[in-house]
């Protein structure tokens, strides 16, 4: 309602609605709702690039990382088939007159991993062993924690402790 009252009014008088309206808002609401500041935690992104005719035991390596991360148990993660790219090889670049829809059309293709630095580094020795064409890069994120991302910490960690007894 207090909005629909500021509607119209000129860009001076709008300091004064603002605080109108959050004077408003404190009367209604304690301070510490007001004040409350979102909780974020630190997580490692893994992000690996690859082509995706790059094989590994007769399977795109995209999908091999993608298993080993599942096996190692990490929290999440993500591939991204990219339009085009350029490294060692230019990828998405060739002019294909026949396309075969099976084939891969040598497209650049990352993939992404989140979890905690210690969990990620569990895939390191498949990726510095098998990872021949391709570069990962390793940084740390804040990441906020929403309800959603909360229960799934959560659930990671029963796991892990499961797994420990």
């Amino acid at each position: 309602m207090l909005l629909w009252i500021c509607r119209g009014i000129a860009p001076v008088v709008l300091t004064k609605c603002y605080d109108v309206i959050l004077k408003f808002i404190t009367e209604k609401y304690d301070e510490e709702w007001i004040n409350m500041a979102a909780e974020f935690k630190t997580l490692t992104i893994l992000t690996v690039y690859v082509g995706e005719d790059v094989y590994y035991q007769d399977k795109p390596i995209y999908k091999c990382i993608f298993e080993e991360a599942r096996k190692a148990g990490i929290a999440g993660g993500t591939v991204f088939k990219c339009i085009e790219g350029y490294a060692s090889q230019k990828r998405g670049m060739e002019k294909h007159f026949l396309i075969n829809f099976t084939d891969p059309i040598n497209l650049p293709v990352v993939i992404q991993l989140v979890d905690k630095r210690e969990r990620l580094e569990r895939i390191y020795p498949f990726l510095e062993k098998n990872l021949q064409h391709g570069m990962a890069t390793v940084q740390d994120t804040k990441v906020l924690m929403t309800d959603y991302v909360k229960g799934r910490a959560a659930a990671m960690e029963k796991l892990e402790q499961e797994g420990k007894e």
